[in-house]
């Protein structure tokens, strides 16, 4: 098993339970209406950005395939703003977190 620091190993915590939070809000694909298989990290899962709800897309398998392949900056910006509305009527309010 690789080493977490501490403070990696409680983010993730929060992150499990972020997850769990976001998935019995909505359990269709932000992208679609399919149900959601995967988690897709906009920008990126450092420090966090791993525990930031604007950051985290819900999609489907073949959607996070073709996110993963086409990871460019015009496309994370379109992704924040197609996730952003999605979160803040699920609850979650963009001046909680660090800006994206």
């Amino acid at each position: 098993m690789r080493y977490r620091t501490p403070k990696r190993a409680s983010q993730e915590t929060v992150y499990r339970k972020l997850i769990s939070l976001i998935d019995s809000k909505k359990q269709t694909s932000d992208l679609s209406d399919n149900l959601t298989e995967e988690h897709h990290h906009i920008t990126g899962r450092q420090g966090l950005r791993l525990i930031n709800p604007f950051n985290i897309l819900c999609c489907t398998r073949e959607e996070h395939d073709y996110e993963q392949a086409h990871h460019t900056w015009e496309r994370q910006r379109e992704l924040l703003a197609v996730v952003k509305p999605i979160r803040i009527a699920q609850g979650f309010r963009p001046e909680d977190y660090p800006e994206l």
